[in-house]
């Protein structure tokens, strides 16, 4: 499911837009006719169930503020006789960019922009390893990139 809006709100106040994006997946898996089905979605390293992403964009003129919430659902590690839930990731990023007007001389063609990703500093859930090398969590699914502040800076003409 997708939902998009945007407006305009008028007296030189800039305009806004909204998006929703959710989705549910569910899918198993049979590899012959005599074996039994096996539940794919929502098990460890195939995709969750649940997916959903929701962003807020404010712009005017040349500066425009945007807001994004992901939630990445969680998955069951069914690699043992008792199956052990793993939990998903929340995330909230922001980010803020000012682009000079063309009319600005040297400055004009100049973009700045800071970001804040993952600002809650969300971890993914962690499984069991066998190996000292081998990942400690669904890396698949999940990013390992905790909370990350970046600053840009762009010209173009």
């Amino acid at each position: 499911m997708l939902i998009n809006y945007s407006t305009d709100l008028g007296n030189d106040r800039g305009s806004l837009a909204a998006m929703v994006n959710a989705s549910y997946l569910t899918s198993d898996q049979q590899t012959s006719a005599d074996a039994r089905v096996v539940q794919k979605a929502g098990t460890l390293f195939n995709p969750p169930h649940w997916r959903a992403r929701g962003g807020l964009t404010w712009s005017r003129s040349e500066l425009t503020l945007n807001s994004t919430f992901s939630l990445i659902g969680g998955v069951i590690d069914a690699r043992t006789a008792a199956p052990v839930p793993v939990s998903g990731m929340t995330t909230l990023d922001l980010t803020a960019r000012y682009r000079f007007a063309p009319d600005k001389g040297a400055l004009a063609g100049l973009e700045l922009s800071l970001s804040a990703w993952n600002i809650f500093n969300d971890k993914p859930g962690t499984i069991a390893t066998s190996l000292p090398y081998d990942a400690g969590f669904d890396s698949t699914n999940y990013s390992a990139v905790g909370r990350l502040i970046s600053f840009g800076i762009s010209k173009s003409w």
